[in-house]
């Protein structure tokens, strides 16, 4: 955006740790970004969808990038992404992929089903 407007951001991460990691080192980089963190894919969900008190698009913005957590307790992190990637309305939204640990074959799946990047979550604001 270049007319001063945040630019909405969705980080959608179970562990309050990480999305107060999250929080730090995206304040530190100076982003003029609208942070809305999410703590389940059932929550993602229905932000994306407008459903379930987030039909206010001026309020709930649909987001310009996503930051996905692959390990979400029930519907997964590879849902919310399939669910993204399969949706014209959704599609074009990059959406990194932040995992503690992948293995090779979770890597494949997550790349096929349109994941723009796959980041290891860093220990500290400073690695991330």
């Amino acid at each position: 955006m270049t007319d001063g407007r945040l630019v909405p951001v969705l980080l959608i991460d179970d562990d309050e740790n990480d999305v107060v990691l999250f929080r730090r080192a995206l304040l530190a980089t100076g982003a003029k970004v609208r942070l809305t963190t999410l703590d389940s894919g059932q929550a993602a969900m229905d932000y994306l969808h407008g459903v379930n008190g987030y039909s206010d698009r001026a309020q709930h913005p649909l987001p310009h990038l996503i930051f996905l957590d692959a390990h979400l307790p029930g519907i997964s992190g590879s849902q919310v992404l399939q669910t993204i990637k399969s949706s014209i309305a959704l599609s074009p939204i990059p959406v990194i992929v932040l995992t503690g640990a992948i293995s090779p074959n979770e890597t494949l799946a997550l790349y096929r089903s349109g994941a723009n990047a796959i980041c290891l979550k860093p220990l500290t604001a400073g690695q991330l």
